[in-house]
This record gives C-alpha cells, structure tokens and sequence, in this order.
C-alpha cells in the first residue's frame, strides 16, 4: 500500500469520479497487480490494492453524506440482476503468499521466459527504426519537451 492514499492517483481520481457520477456501486477492478517476472517483481510494493480503494471511498463517500457502495470483487466472484454480488472474501493482507504461491505455480514458465531472454540479442536496427519514427511522431504534440536525448540501455547475450 502507499504510504498515505493521497499517493494513489488513480485510486483517488477513481473514487471521486464513482462519487461524482453517483454510481450505485463502484467496483475497483483495475487496481490491483501481481507481477511475477524478475525485473518487475519490486512493484509488487507498489500495488494499491481493492481494499485500499474501498477504504478511501467509503471515507469520501461519509463526508459527502453518499450511501452508495464501493464492492471489492476478487477473483472468482460474480454479480447477476437477480441475486447481487456473490462474493467469496479475499484477504489481501496475505498477498506476499499468494504472490509466493503464484510463483510457483508458474515457475517453469518464468524459467522458460527468462532463458529465452538470455538467449535473445537485441536487434539494435529494429529498436532504432520504431523509436525514431515514434519520436518523431511525438514532437508534433510536446514540441521542446521532446527535445532530450533518451538513451535505452540493453543487456542480451554477447555484451
């Protein structure tokens, strides 16, 4: 979780834009990440997670005197027009061992991935051409901004 709520953007702009609209139920569905690649693994930290977004809500919503609800809805659970939100609780306090679990329930993929990567050589030309028209394409709508050099630094197998 952030440090303090107000560090989520997106968490924040999500729960005033449910507010503002006066959705019936604000169900945070994009908030949450599990990564499991090696380099990525670290913003794990950085997750913000359906429980985080419902607290906010529910505070915002009190001061705003509004009643409608902030569902969080895990994997696995529904909602029907008959029968409402099924949901089966989740807790996201034990995501470092589900997060663990995962990992291990997709170890040989990672390990095929990562063998692949170490076996790949950039194909430097390639990486230039799309950048460079890319580039070009963005000046047109940051003029100055666009201006910096940007350098990408690679690691494959020869060096």
């Amino acid at each position: 979780m952030p440090d303090s709520l107000a560090q989520s953007n997106s968490a924040d702009q999500f729960v005033r834009i449910a507010l503002h609209v006066g959705a019936r139920y604000a169900v945070p569905l994009a908030s949450n990440h599990c990564f499991l690649h090696r380099e990525t693994m670290r913003y794990n930290l950085t997750a913000t997670t359906p429980e985080d977004v419902r607290r906010l809500y529910q505070r915002l919503a009190s001061r705003a005197g509004i009643t409608n609800q902030c569902v969080v809805m895990p994997p696995g659970v529904s909602w029907g027009d008959r029968d409402g939100f099924q949901i089966d609780p989740f807790d996201f306090t034990t995501r470092p061992s589900y997060i663990h679990s995962m990992l291990a329930r997709y170890r040989s993929a990672l390990e095929r991935t990562y063998a692949d990567e170490d076996a790949s050589v950039a194909d430097v030309e390639s990486f230039r051409i799309y950048f460079e028209a890319l580039m070009a394409r963005c000046r047109h709508g940051c003029g100055a901004a666009c201006l910096h050099r940007i350098v990408f630094v690679t690691r494959d197998h020869p060096g």
